[in-house]
């Protein structure tokens, strides 16, 4: 057995790995994404993983990119392997309405195939205007707007690319946040996601529960101990963030559930801010 570390996730893969010092070889896979035409896809949403675990590639158009589906995840052999939820929360899926097939484009409560007009004007932010109406008109003939993967659909793909993963590998879903969004004006594609993880957490906990190869971790312990808007910020891409001790809790999580031999590191902001600080002067000064 192999003794690398795999992450596949959105931005909170990222901020978790800061926190941990890593004695063996990692392999970290951020879900954000930008191609040719400007648009961000989620290359660690359930959908694009079960389609890379059933060697299925989607007809390329504007919507589509084949980079999307490169992936190192079933190309080498991992002691462990965390996948993160929240891109199910917050991108939206179509399918296509001829083979079923599905492809995640734009957001989930903002429908492509009619509400174009604002991901033309960036109303709602996916990238610069370079698709145009008309491919936006071509789009809604063959594909349909479903939003949010239903969970149990989600939990279907992950059972799917655990049996690719095979049982000697562990896997840790990071599971998503069930505090109630109650700044959702500010965050809209997040707007009721508290309930759709607690329906996701709950179906693919149980679906996994009695695997010794998988585990679970959650913010909701340390999001629940302060008022709601004190522990998370929204960015303009309406993706949910948790404030810096969020994720150090996560990654000390992360070492208790998996008993992986990592170690977990808090460095302050001002010294992280000072060590960037430093590096960006001395790349200016090269």
């Amino acid at each position: 057995m192999s003794n690398n570390i795999f992450f596949k996730g959105s931005c909170d893969i990222d901020a978790i790995c800061c926190y941990i010092k890593f004695g063996k070889l990692y392999i970290k896979e951020c879900s954000v994404k930008t191609d040719e035409h400007n648009a961000i896809y989620y290359t660690g949403h359930s959908v694009i993983l079960n389609d890379i675990a059933s060697n299925y590639l989607p007809p390329k158009n504007k919507f589509v990119d084949y980079d999307m589906y490169k992936t190192e995840l079933f190309k080498r052999t991992c002691n462990l392997v965390v996948f993160s939820l929240l891109a199910e929360s917050v991108i939206g899926v179509y399918e296509n309405k001829k083979s079923k097939q599905r492809i995640v484009y734009g957001e989930a409560k903002c429908d492509a195939t009619k509400d174009y007009d604002k991901y033309i004007s960036g109303e709602r932010y996916f990238g610069f205007k370079e698709i145009t109406k008309d491919d936006y008109l071509e789009f809604a003939k063959e594909w349909k707007f479903i939003g949010r993967t239903p969970t149990i659909d989600v939990v279907n793909n992950f059972k799917n690319v655990i049996n690719r993963l095979g049982d000697k590998t562990k896997v840790c879903f990071i599971l998503g946040p069930t505090i109630h969004d109650e700044l959702k004006e500010m965050n809209q594609s997040a707007a009721d996601a508290d309930k759709y993880f607690k329906e996701l957490n709950k179906l693919l906990v149980n679906e996994f529960k009695d695997k010794n190869n998988i585990s679970f971790i959650s913010p909701d312990k340390m999001l629940k101990k302060h008022r709601f808007g004190e522990y998370f910020y929204y960015s303009f891409q309406s993706v949910l963030h948790y404030k810096r001790y969020v994720y150090f809790y996560l990654a000390k999580q992360l070492k208790r559930v998996t008993k992986e031999n990592i170690k977990i590191k808090y460095i302050p902001y001002y010294k992280r801010k000072y060590k960037f600080l430093i590096k960006h002067i001395l790349h200016i000064h090269r």
